[in-house]
């Protein structure tokens, strides 16, 4: 179901905010993103299939918009998660020649989008601009400050994922997005990491200081939930390694990872074995032991520790269907 607040000029912009049970959050959010002194920008607004008043809300805000002359778009859909449901919105209902980015809850100050909007025009070389974060309570108070200043470097080996203050600040030009084939929907989380490793290999990132944005913490988030933190951090881990091992002209594991996967967690599908058989990260580990290359060691091995603990709790339970374990 689609709503729009009118509008027949091709948008320069086009902002995606992604929202499942923040009801109390969209009034002020949605307010920020609609004030930009920026013109010839449109929202989407996407309903991820929420159980509480979220969607109403959003739909309140359409007339606010429209007096602006903003055009709001909501997308009301059944639940399909954070990734699936950015990736389609960006590649299914977005046009414009810049995709931005708005955090369900946070907060856009009135001069982010234009400013990013000038530093990606600067140089056609630009893929991805952020700007400096405040991180806040929901009640305003100031938790930390993130800022990066110009090119965001890139050294995967060493760790260095070029990218902005965080996932939700980011303006990205649509033929960079495009050339890399977007968000993959394998990474539940981490999803941003996986994009910045890939969108960096054909363009640079660059960010202002200037502090433009301001990311809320909220109880639900998955910095808050530590089992989803944990997750976060194993599939940051797997795409920086994958963007190690296509930097050196091998194959992207990722895709086979995830035609052996069940669709939802490579965690709970990937029998140990198969990625010893499949990887041969025993080789591997070897070699960057042999190589001083300890950091990739370490990368390799925790890898090989995660999927190991996976498979153990995952046997205890009975196992995915076919994958190993009882449920093989």
């Amino acid at each position: 179901m689609n709503e729009d607040s009118g509008g027949t000029a091709a948008p320069i912009i086009d902002v995606v905010t992604v929202w499942y049970n923040r009801a109390y959050r969209v009034a002020e959010s949605i307010g920020s993103i609609i004030a930009q002194d920026l013109t010839g920008y449109r929202v989407f607004a996407v309903d991820d299939g929420s159980t509480d008043d979220t969607l109403e809300r959003l739909r309140e805000m359409v007339a606010p918009a429209r007096e602006r002359g903003v055009e709001l778009v909501v997308w009301a859909k059944e639940n399909e998660g954070f990734t699936r449901s950015l990736k389609r919105c960006i590649e299914e209902r977005t046009t414009a020649p810049y995709i931005g980015l708005h955090g369900s809850g946070d907060i856009s100050y009135p001069s982010r989008l234009s400013t990013l909007l000038a530093l990606l025009e600067t140089d056609a070389g630009n893929a991805a601009a952020g700007c400096g974060v405040r991180v806040v309570t929901p009640d305003g108070n100031t938790l930390s400050t993130r800022t990066f200043d110009g090119i965001a470097p890139r050294d995967l080996v060493h760790g260095k994922v070029p990218k902005p203050a965080t996932h939700e600040c980011a303006v990205i030009r649509r033929s960079a997005y495009e050339s890399i084939g977007g968000y993959r929907e394998f990474f539940r989380y981490a999803q941003d990491s996986d994009l910045w490793v890939r969108l960096s290999r054909v363009g640079t990132i660059v960010n202002t200081p200037e502090i433009l944005f301001e990311k809320v913490a909220i109880a639900e988030s998955v910095s808050a939930d530590w089992r989803k933190s944990l997750a976060q951090r194993k599939y940051s881990t797997l795409a920086l390694q994958a963007g190690i091992a296509v930097d050196r002209g091998q194959v992207d594991p990722i895709p086979e990872l995830a035609a052996i996967s069940d669709g939802t967690n490579w965690q709970r599908a990937v029998d140990p074995r198969q990625l010893l058989a499949r990887f041969r990260f025993w080789k591997r580990i070897g070699g960057a032991i042999r190589d001083g290359r300890w950091r990739e060691a370490v990368g390799l091995l925790q890898e090989l520790i995660a999927a190991y603990f996976a498979a153990v709790v995952w046997w205890l339970r009975g196992g995915p269907p076919g994958a190993y374990g009882r449920g093989a």
